[in-house]
């Protein structure tokens, strides 16, 4: 659909879908951010995350359990793990202005131990403020040093920022199809194209062209 003309529509277009973008949260090393729960109780999946082109941002729900004909991507070197999801905002403050964006936090065995915790010793994790601290390489990306700040009021924040996200429409299950034609590439059956006419920008003679 045509949306208009020019680099500012463009620019602006790309902005908005950034926001309606769904990110998960991850933390660098040494790094402290800081979050706030919009749920406590974890939307639980079993999913396959592979590297492809380059790039781990690639999660698949595994069907092994639902499909007569199991998972494709079980035949991989990219196994499954059971994984459990919150939805969070994390709250930055970037050249003066406070910035809070919605986010997945994934969570694993070793981050349930710490936020299972935190939610024993709490009474539970939603509408609380935590600062977030990653320790080292080996630890886990989401952060191993959880500090609990306080309980935010939910008053302040807008339906928008309190709305969670839909589990069970964001984490429905691809087709067999789908998983089988990603399988096939991560195990290089993929078929090939013929390149031999693909024309490189370092074939150009420019110096006769114009």
């Amino acid at each position: 659909m045509f949306v208009g003309k020019g680099f500012d529509t463009l620019m602006k277009n790309s902005e908005e879908e950034q926001k309606n973008e769904i990110w998960r949260f991850f933390i660098k090393t040494g790094s402290e951010r800081h979050v706030v729960f919009l749920d406590d109780d974890l939307y639980c999946i079993r999913e396959h995350q592979y590297k492809l082109n380059g790039s781990w941002k690639n999660w698949k729900v595994c069907i092994a359990e639902v499909s007569e004909k199991g998972c494709p991507l079980c035949l991989t070197t990219f196994k499954a793990r059971t994984v459990g999801f919150l939805t969070i905002l994390t709250i930055e403050k970037l050249n003066g202005n406070i910035q809070k964006r919605k986010m997945l936090l994934p969570v694993t065995s070793r981050g349930a131990n710490i936020l299972a915790y935190e939610k024993e010793r709490l009474g539970g994790l939603k509408y609380k403020l935590f600062k977030v601290y990653r320790s080292g390489r080996d630890s886990i990306s989401i952060g191993d040093v959880w500090k609990y700040i306080k309980d935010i009021d939910p008053q302040k924040l807008t339906e928008e920022e309190k709305k969670v996200y839909n589990y069970e429409e964001l984490f429905k299950p691809s087709s067999y199809e789908e998983l089988e034609m990603i399988a096939n590439q991560l195990l290089g059956k993929a078929p090939k194209g013929n390149d031999s006419n693909v024309l490189q920008s370092s074939d150009v003679d420019f110096e006769n062209l114009f």
